[in-house]
């Protein structure tokens, strides 16, 4: 009964295991080695961040700890660079653990510092983590948006490990969310491409287990292997064994889904001893588990048996209610093909009672409908009637379409017994026509004599109530029912695809007007610090200028205040002194930073004037900087330690040199650029 949905549910169980191996790489122990001889926070904070990246192939918890004392150090050191990265692991470590709100809120934290101080690298990091987020909660419109954002900016910066990791993001996607699979392999393989070229094997590898999946999904079960068996050898390798015993389930459940329970043993074998070998407990009883469901389809019952009950005490150690119900059903489930049905009810009613304690709705369903499948095989059909009809209850409450199938195949069995072939029939009926798939042999032979059965019965009737009136009423009545019935499909199916297709226009219109509001803010958060640093540079050459113009006039002052104390014998030593304060009023190192600041606010002005008018010299240059700023001649004069007139002259010569008549014209060419 639920030897189905065995495998898939104990991989999910296995990747997010709440359990520690408490073994590590060499990696992560040189890491801690450093770690405990770092004397400075700032080299805390980044070895911490590197130790979580490690430990979430080997100790979620301890990842987690290591990105929170990373963020308290962080804001210790009152670092935003700092904050953002820590709070960046943090997020992608509550977001293996599966907790995702806590995740969102320290990714939305990372986003907030790096779109503060336009780091457009660890956006494009958040973006990632944060697409992964929304993916893993079926948000495809905002998935979308993250990832690309990422890919975007990575292809900007040039940074292929983001840009590789966004491809593989949008790859898993496709396979996992969408059911694309050709859309999921062409993202991956443009990944592993990027991946080849910067020789990552972490990526690398993650693009390997990525195309094992989806070929597995496509039915290439030898390449599937392939590239499983290359995943293998890096986690070998680097020491990971919850990864290994992940591939390990995932190949033994690969061929299980294609009926090659030799090779699905093998595999689920090495998991077995590998768990063993490192005491994983869950390893071990999902390895037992899944061992037993082949023997058990494989008709070895006693030997099934042996290994479930090795499986339930595992879980019963480790408090694992959710498979200690599922093992105590298929001991329920074996115990029934061998007859003996005491065991079989002690074992379903212990797991009826750990599903009621659990409040699963769902695995109770199951365990109502082997219980009724226990009392068919023991001759009570009248109770196998009450629990067949109470999972189908809550069968149908939650949608459980593939229980239902086999719960009305099971009464209609029943009420064959009772000769109640009417019923037997009409669900039968219902069971076809919630899946479509049950043709086999057997189900259709089946079909055929419950036909024939319900056929008889009728034309007896037929012939003791007049059979021509009978069968005239009937077909007039089956006619309106069918009529009836297609009239209210059409309607409820065109009522639920137009609320459908509503509900999604509304959820995409939301994602765009989101973004855009998003894209808006960033802009003009942007703007504005760019606004800012401009009036700051306009400031600073203002003032600069104003120094120098400052300076230019107290040694005019001077010059005039030593000619009026001129007497003889001093005239030569005030004029020298009078000519020395006359020389270069801007000398070199003012005009470099000068010129720093002037570019900060026309930064493409110099460069225009001699594309413009060709080779200058420096002092032309620096007339025409002064003219730009819009400062007068007596001013320029002043900065410069030259007359008026001077001034004058020079850009007479100025004009001249550049074929220009008019001393506005100059003044307005130079002031345009």
């Amino acid at each position: 009964m639920k030897l189905k949905l065995l495998i898939p549910a104990f991989l999910i169980f296995i990747l997010f295991a709440p359990w520690s191996l408490g073994q590590t790489n060499k990696d992560v122990r040189l890491l801690e080695l450093k770690l405990g001889k770092a004397d400075d926070n700032r080299t805390k904070i980044g070895l911490e961040n590197s130790l979580s990246a490690e430990m979430l192939y080997f100790d979620l918890s301890k990842a987690v700890n290591y990105s929170r004392d990373a963020c308290r150090l962080s804001l210790k050191e009152n670092n935003p660079n700092l904050i953002a990265e820590s709070s960046l692991g943090l997020g992608n470590a509550y977001y293996f653990s599966g907790m995702s709100d806590s995740c969102y809120c320290y990714l939305n934290t990372a986003r907030e510092i790096y779109s503060g101080q336009n780091n457009i690298k660890g956006l494009a990091k958040v973006y990632n983590s944060l697409g992964n987020y929304y993916k893993d909660r079926y948000n495809t419109d905002s998935a979308f948006y993250f990832f690309n954002q990422a890919i975007s900016i990575a292809e900007k910066i040039k940074n292929d490990e983001i840009l590789a990791t966004g491809y593989l993001n949008l790859g898993a996607m496709y396979a996992n969310q969408l059911n694309d699979f050709t859309k999921a392999e062409e993202f991956t393989t443009t990944a592993l491409e990027i991946i080849q070229l910067i020789d990552n094997e972490a990526l690398l590898c993650q693009a390997y287990y990525n195309l094992g999946v989806i070929r597995r999904e496509i039915g290439d079960d030898v390449k599937a292997e392939e590239f499983f068996l290359k995943v293998l050898d890096f986690y070998r390798e680097k020491g990971y064994t919850i990864k290994q015993i992940n591939v390990y389930l995932k190949l033994g459940s690969l061929f299980y889904s294609v009926d090659n329970y030799e090779k699905s043993r093998y595999y689920f074998t090495k998991l077995l001893d590998l768990s063993i070998g490192n005491n994983y407990k869950p390893g071990i009883a999902a390895a037992y588990h899944n061992i037993a469901s082949i023997l058990q389809h494989n008709g070895e019952i006693d030997t099934a048996i042996n290994y479930y009950l090795k499986a339930s005490e595992i879980n019963i150690e480790i408090k694992n209610n959710y498979w200690l119900s599922n093992n105590y059903a298929q001991l329920a489930v074996c115990f029934s093909d061998k007859n003996d049905f005491d065991k079989a009810y002690q074992n379903i009613r212990k797991s009826a009672g750990i599903d009621i304690s659990r409040n699963d709705s769902s695995a109770l369903a199951e365990s109502y409908s082997i219980l009724g499948e226990i009392h068919l095989k023991n001759n009570f059909p009248d109770s196998a009637l009450i629990y067949l009809n109470k999972s189908n209850a809550i069968a149908a409450e939650y949608g459980e379409d593939y229980l239902l199938s086999e719960n009305y195949g099971l009464l209609s069995e029943i009420y064959v017994l009772k000769s109640d072939y009417n019923k037997a029939f009409t669900c039968l009926k219902q069971s076809r026509e919630i899946n479509d798939s049950l043709s086999s042999l057997e189900t259709v032979q089946l079909v055929e004599e419950l036909e024939i059965k319900y056929n008889v019965k009728q034309k007896d009737l037929e012939l003791e109530k007049n059979k021509s009136t009978i069968e005239n009423l009937e077909n007039i009545n089956k006619i309106k029912k069918i009529r009836i019935g297609l009239l209210v499909i059409i309607c409820f199916t065109i009522t639920f695809l137009s609320i459908l297709i509503f509900i999604l226009l509304r959820i995409r219109h939301k994602r765009k007007t989101e973004k855009l509001i998003f894209e808006k803010q960033i802009f003009e958060k942007n703007a504005e610090l760019k606004e800012k640093e401009l009036q700051k540079a306009t400031l600073e050459i203002s003032h600069q200028t104003g120094l120098i113009l400052e300076k230019s006039r107290i040694i005019t002052d001077i010059k005039e205040e030593l000619y009026k104390i001129k007497d003889s014998g001093t005239d030569l030593q005030v004029e020298k002194i009078s000519n020395l304060l006359s020389s270069r009023i801007i000398i070199e190192e003012q005009w470099i930073d000068f010129k720093e600041k002037f570019e900060e606010v026309h930064p493409d002005f110099i460069a225009k004037l001699r594309y413009r008018f060709g080779k200058l010299t420096d002092a032309e240059v620096r007339m025409a900087c002064l003219i730009k700023l819009n400062i007068n001649n007596k001013d320029i004069g002043t900065m410069l330690g030259i007359s008026t007139e001077s001034v004058i002259k020079s850009k007479y010569r100025f004009r001249k040199r550049i074929n220009l008549t008019d001393s506005s014209q100059l003044d307005d060419i130079i002031t345009e650029l």
